[in-house]
């Protein structure tokens, strides 16, 4: 337990700016998922959650900032720029971080391995 804690990077947590973000960087430190770029700029754009030997984007939707047709419009057309730059974006709720922890891990450890395979 002290070594985990001692591997913290506190610059790391700074950069989390939600409880969903949170969350999710728990899911991925608990598992053999390699850590993420938290908030990275690419492309032009802040995306939630990136992989750069993958060119893996995943963005974290919730209810409190994904929910107006603004935002839906926002975000779908970030999504499409993104892809068409190349990159696999994906894009998972709050409700699935929440209530289903361990699909959240396999969904993105199977995407990351798809995405690897895709690149190389």
């Amino acid at each position: 337990m002290l070594r985990r804690i001692l591997e913290v990077d506190p610059a790391f947590a700074v950069r989390l700016k939600s409880e969903l973000e949170r969350m999710f960087h728990d899911l991925i430190a608990g598992s053999d998922i390699p850590m993420y770029e938290p908030n990275a700029e690419v492309r032009g754009y802040e995306v939630d959650a990136y992989w750069p030997d993958a060119e893996l984007v995943i963005e974290l939707d919730s209810r409190s900032f994904h929910t107006s047709p603004f935002a839906a419009e926002r975000d779908d057309t970030k999504t499409v720029e993104l892809r068409l730059a190349g990159l696999e974006v994906h894009r998972l709720t709050y409700t699935m971080v929440d209530r289903r922890p361990g699909w959240v891990v396999d969904t993105v450890r199977t995407l990351r391995a798809r995405a690897i395979a895709a690149n190389a």
